[in-house]
């Protein structure tokens, strides 16, 4: 390798890093007590990530596996695994991007693939992550790093033991030739033998660190075990000026911990021919533009939309959701997931899971998942009913009649249960169970937010069976879907009686706490009307108890009256609310979730009030991810009523005299293109929707640009306004009041 070293001058002996223990990222963040994600006891035994929440899941179409980068460009290739770190060692000294403050990341083109840049002397280094699918079929991320520097520099590939929540067990590692091993099994192919490779152990967790600062010659001659669970290896390699090199991770998930030293060929494929990030970028931005052009006059929205259509197909594997870190089944949380892809026309996606609701329904009709949870029947059927409407294929709706019915029996079962008829304010509602954690109350209740997801299964399952031919049994799921109406109207008005006012709490019987949250799945499922008072009045009490700024917290009552974290999910789903309802505020709440979205456009499931880091749940949570896009949806359209259409229901006021244009877009009337041009200060609506004729036309309206004007025509150009501009929360008033 003489000739390799005499490209990293200065490298091989750099001056020595006194920056003491090298941390993740995440951690060095909750160990600083300068960092404004300082937590004392942060670095507790063992330590859990409670501050940097924050990372981006990267998979394949088609696959389950899944792996995630951090906001450090720290790779992890499943869920409970090791990380691949990488450090680059300049002619000055060596760079960790975990310590380094001239860190940037974004997505190559609003896709799947990850770029994280680091800044050293003399120019940048940038790392590109990416998933893609073997020559073999066998999923594998890819790990670029591009010198764009002005010198030669070095580069470790750094197994460690640590994933993006908390430490993970690596027994033993090894240098083989072009592979590194991890307990044994094949974890990262090196471009090339390394020039060094140096190993530690829980003994001298710092051990890999201090050799590559003080250029010590190679410390790893062999396998090296580590009873605790805390080995590390780290191989160098030189990268030449202007040049790239790739590490490849196999995605595999182990199905054997075995530490049997096993050879490469054994486990792992060949390693994936190169692949450019440019083209796999291409890739993903072709399919997710599939069937659906938005063109938008407003570049911070456009951005998250293009980055989150791409995001949401990540989410899907064949017959499953996934996320990281795994966790149970929510079916209410994967309705709005499949709602996002058939929105945005990724019927074939949705076909793929739904497919799978047989295996998932007990022998009692129930959805199997949290079996305390009382949403996941409902919940399913309005997943079902919802891809049958929008992409206007009744297949499912015959070939899956059985499920259904057994379904909206199992409901109107539990709605009648033995157990509750003594408590007359809960008679015939479906009875107590656990509360989704969103909800911010105690459980296990009897929650209107169990009565929503169950009324609209029942409206969903008449649909279903009306269209398979079934209308007997669709006649009975109509006749339980108004006993449980009725039930639900009676405890309303009782509750509304006993405590004076509109306000909707959690369920009967209770104070108005954070569990209101649930009338906003109330209203986004047709249940509630956007404009009924209880609507206006609990919307008022969640602004006034349960936000900051433009967000929504949830609270947990067990730790208290303060928030746990921002919503990012409440507070899209808020703002969805809002914009049926024709108030700006809900442009307002989009605007902040663009604001808030990390540099690769995601949100965790829960996040810092002030610092907006990720604090709890999913660093990447692809249902926060599944109502943004519904929000951005509604912006542009919103058919929840039956036989009407709303384009444009609120215009923000920098759209005014700049044209947009929808194409193909899955509505419940069909597919809908529609544009809007300018005429001064009035606009021009041409619209048309591929429908059917049998059915009769919608109403077209566009409340945004002209509250009066409505058509009812599947096709056609209208010139509506003058246009009033727009008041967002927070602006002043212009002086004419009118678009000019």
């Amino acid at each position: 390798m003489g000739t390799d070293h005499g490209m990293m001058t200065g490298v091989s002996n750099p001056p020595t890093d006194a920056g003491g223990a090298v941390l993740p990222f995440w951690l060095q963040q909750q160990c600083d007590p300068s960092s404004s994600s300082f937590v004392p006891g942060g670095g507790g035994n063992p330590p859990v990530n409670t501050t940097q929440r924050d990372w981006v899941m990267l998979g394949t179409l088609g696959r389950p596996e899944r792996a995630v980068v951090d906001g450090r460009g720290a790779l992890t290739p499943w869920d409970g695994a090791w990380s691949l770190d990488w450090w680059i060692g300049g002619e000055d000294r060596w760079y960790l991007p975990a310590r380094e403050i001239t860190v940037r990341q974004r997505l190559v083109d609003d896709t799947p693939v990850v770029e994280t840049a680091l800044r050293i002397r003399g120019g940048d280094i940038d790392q590109r992550v990416f998933a893609i699918t073997g020559d073999d079929g066998a999923p594998w991320a890819i790990v670029e790093i591009h010198n764009r520097s002005a010198a030669a520099v070095a580069v470790a590939a750094v197994i460690r033991p640590w994933g993006p929540e908390g430490p993970v067990r690596v027994a033993e590692v090894d240098c083989q030739g072009e592979w590194l091993f991890v307990d044994g099994r094949p974890a990262v192919a090196l471009p090339q033998p390394p020039w060094r490779t140096y190993g530690a152990t829980a003994g001298d967790p710092d051990g890999v660190a201090r050799a590559l600062l003080t250029g010590l010659d190679s410390t790893l001659d062999g396998p090296l075990v580590c009873p605790d669970g805390a080995a590390q290896v780290a191989a160098v390699v030189p990268l030449p000026h202007t040049l790239m090199l790739r590490f490849a991770v196999p995605l595999e998930v182990p199905s054997d911990r075995s530490r049997a030293r096993r050879s490469a060929s054994a486990v792992a494929g060949p390693v994936p021919s190169s692949v450019a990030s440019a083209s796999v970028a291409a890739g993903w931005a072709s399919q997710s533009a599939r069937g659906v052009r938005v063109e938008l006059p407003d570049a911070g929205i456009d951005h998250v939309l293009t980055a989150a259509r791409c995001h949401q197909l990540v989410a899907v594997a064949g017959e499953d959701l996934v996320e990281f870190p795994l966790g149970e089944v929510d079916l209410a949380d994967w309705a709005r997931v499949l709602a996002g892809l058939d929105e945005w026309g990724c019927h074939d996606e949705v076909a793929g899971v739904l497919a799978s609701w047989e295996e998932r329904q007990a022998l009692d009709g129930r959805f199997l998942g949290n079996d305390r949870r009382r949403d996941a029947t409902g919940a399913a059927l309005v997943a079902l009913d919802h891809h049958v409407r929008s992409s206007g294929d009744p297949s499912l709706a015959n070939s899956l009649t059985g499920v259904v019915a057994k379904a909206a029996t199992w409901i109107d079962r539990r709605a009648a249960s033995r157990r509750h008829r003594a408590d007359a304010t809960t008679l015939g509602l479906v009875p107590d169970g656990d509360p989704p954690p969103w909800l911010g109350v105690d459980g296990p209740l009897v929650s209107y937010h169990d009565q929503w997801w169950s009324l609209a299964g029942l409206d969903a399952a008449g649909r279903l069976l009306e269209l398979a031919g079934e209308s007997e049994a669709a006649a009975e799921a109509r006749r339980c879907r108004v006993r449980l109406a009725g039930a639900l109207d009676a405890a309303l008005a009782a509750d509304a009686s006993a405590r004076g006012r509109s306000v909707l709490a959690a369920g009967p019987r209770r104070h108005d706490d954070a569990g209101a949250a649930g009338v906003l799945d109330g209203v986004l499922l047709g249940v509630l009307d956007a404009d009924d008072e209880r609507v206006t009045a609990t919307l008022a009490e969640l602004g006034r108890r349960a936000s900051v700024g433009e967000a929504l917290t949830v609270v947990d009552p067990r730790r208290g009256p303060g928030p746990l974290g921002v919503s990012a999910s409440l507070t899209a789903r808020l703002a969805r609310v809002e914009l049926a309802r024709g108030e700006m505020s809900g442009l307002t709440r989009l605007r902040w979730l663009a604001g808030a979205a990390t540099p690769t456009v995601t949100w965790p499931t829960l996040a810092h009030p002030t610092t907006g880091d990720g604090i709890g749940g999913a660093g990447h949570d692809h249902v926060v991810n599944a109502d943004v896009l519904l929000a951005v949806r509604d912006l542009l359209v919103i058919d929840r009523s039956p036989g009407v259409v709303t384009l444009a229901p609120v215009v923000p006021g920098s759209w005014l005299g700049q044209s947009w244009e929808v194409h193909g877009l899955p509505t419940l009337a069909g597919r809908l293109s529609y544009a809007v041009r300018w005429h001064g200060e009035r606009a021009a609506i041409l619209w048309e929707i591929d429908g059917d004729p049998a059915s009769g036309a919608p109403v077209v309206r566009a409340p945004g640009l002209d509250p009066t004007w409505s058509a009812t025509t599947w096709s056609g150009e209208a010139l509506v306004g003058p246009v009033v501009v727009p008041i967002e929360p927070g602006e002043p008033a212009s002086e004419g009041g009118e678009f000019s």
